[in-house]
Order: structure tokens, then C-alpha cells, then sequence
């Protein structure tokens, strides 16, 4: 993110959780460069902003198009657990 900054980037997205306490430093440093935080709560400089999806809006639709699309009647969801 340093790098992204120093190259004349004005808005800086860290893709995932893990990501907020090093672009909190980083953001601190570049006061003038908006930096945006997947899914995250560590908010802790003015120039810093959150974002998240609704990851279950999709979920219904897939569910919608699945049962629109059965033959069987039947429809299921498959988990894959480690």
C-alpha cells in the first residue's frame, strides 16, 4: 500500500480482513489518500472508510434460479468442511 501511495494512487482498497492494522499505518502517513477496508472494524484514522456486500442478497438469488431450474423438486446446498 506504501508503494501504491508513493506511485500517485488516490484511493486504496485493502481487499480483506487481515489487511486493517498495516493500512492504518500506512493511511496515517498519507493523510490525503482515501484508503477503504473490506469487512473491517479498525478504523482509526479520518481518511479510512469500510465496506462490505451482502454476501446473502446473492445467496437468494442463487437460491431463487436453483429452484426455478429443478426437475426433480429438490434442491440442496453442499458445505465443504475441512
Amino acid at each position: 500500500m506504501t508503494q501504491m501511495a508513493l506511485s500517485g494512487a488516490q484511493l486504496i482498497f485493502a481487499t480483506s480482513f487481515g489487511y486493517g492494522p498495516s493500512m492504518n499505518a500506512v493511511a496515517a502517513r498519507f493523510p490525503n489518500i482515501a484508503f477503504e477496508h473490506a469487512t473491517g472494524y479498525l478504523q482509526e484514522s479520518p481518511n479510512v472508510g469500510l465496506y462490505n456486500a451482502r454476501f446473502y442478497e446473492g445467496r437468494a438469488v442463487i437460491g431463487t434460479i436453483a429452484g426455478r431450474m429443478t426437475q426433480s423438486n429438490k434442491i440442496g446446498w453442499h458445505r465443504l468442511v475441512p
